[in-house]
């Protein structure tokens, strides 16, 4: 009886010992899978860092060159753009004061009526561009802003000149053309003869040809200083 006893103490503490010994390696187990998962985390981290990523409101590296390689086209047709505008602007004048020198500003008024636009067209060949000149208050209607940048533009320098700031040449990049935009001011007296106050600065022979010329005028009352329009001087890129 005292053996049989024994006998089945033994058995109970032999299970009991299993139990524990496969609750352990359970244990064991369960951490090991977890060591392996936390392992695998780990590496695709390191892969991930070395990955080229950003955080919100940074550049990853092909965004940068990108805007390098922009900026550099941009300061290539800013210094192009002001070399034609110039040009252009000096070959104009010098025809408008010719004009004036020759039967005063009525006369001016007529001859840029006819001259103005073939002088812009050989110098834009002359130059492989297009050359115009563009404002909101023009006299020529082919002179009105047409598409939405060229709007957006004179607005935006309409507002700076507002507010007393100073206006300087920018360049657009819109598909494969590159667009320049020079401000231009009523830089004399002698502009006002033919733009200043209908009332006080231009004659009324000049008025009377610009009213026949141009019926839907809107280039007077321009006072010294003010700004007037842009060149827009555009280039297959």
């Amino acid at each position: 009886m005292i053996l049989r006893r024994k006998s089945s103490f033994t058995e109970l503490t032999a299970k009991v010992i299993l139990c524990r010994i496969l609750l352990i390696m359970k244990k064991l187990t369960i951490y090991f899978i977890v060591a392996v998962i936390f392992a695998s985390c780990g590496r695709n981290a390191d892969k991930t860092g070395n990955q080229d990523t950003a955080t919100p409101g940074e550049s990853t590296a092909p965004e940068k060159l990108v805007a390098q390689q922009e900026q550099a086209v941009k300061q290539k047709y800013l210094k192009k753009g002001s070399e034609v505008a110039s040009l252009t602007q000096e070959a104009l004048l010098k025809a408008v004061q010719g004009a004036m020198a020759s039967g005063g500003p009525a006369y001016a008024v007529d001859y840029c009526n006819l001259e103005a636009l073939e002088l812009k067209d050989s110098l834009s060949a002359l130059n492989n561009c297009t050359i115009q000149r563009l404002s909101t208050q023009y006299r020529n209607p082919a002179d009105q802003p047409v598409t939405k940048t060229e709007k957006q533009q004179l607005k935006s320098y309409e507002m700076l000149h507002n507010k007393g700031e100073d206006l300087a040449p920018t360049v657009h990049i819109v598909g494969d053309e590159v667009e320049y935009y020079q401000p231009i001011m009523i830089g004399s007296g002698t502009c006002l003869l033919c733009h200043g106050d209908p009332a006080t600065q231009i004659a009324s022979e000049t008025m009377n040809v610009i009213r026949e010329l141009y019926p839907n005028d809107l280039a007077t009352g321009y006072a010294l200083n003010d700004f007037r329009g842009v060149w827009k001087i555009t280039f297959l890129h």
